[in-house]
């Protein structure tokens, strides 16, 4: 038998506790990892917030009203230039 197998075939019989053991722990690594990553994720918007109140940034990834003037300037320009070419393929 090679090593891949025998490393493979390996088990360790777990009891009614072992088991329940093994369970808390995949349950709770990923719940507890979780909860960690969504804390700092929270941490992280609050300071852009207070960043964004206290006047250090610009915008806090929103579209303004001036962005969505020039993006309606351009989707009329692309509209027209499309269909100025549709008109050159007939």
């Amino acid at each position: 038998m090679n090593l891949k197998q025998r490393i493979h075939n390996f088990r360790v019989p777990l009891g009614p506790g072992g088991k329940l053991v093994m369970g808390a722990i995949y349950f709770g690594v990923p719940l507890y990892v979780g909860l960690e990553i969504m804390d700092w994720a929270n941490s992280r918007s609050e300071e852009k917030w207070k960043d964004a109140v206290a006047g250090k940034t610009r915008k806090m990834g929103t579209v303004t009203l001036p962005d969505m003037e020039e993006r309606r300037k351009a989707a009329e320009e692309l509209a027209a230039f499309v269909k100025s070419q549709h008109e050159k393929g007939k």
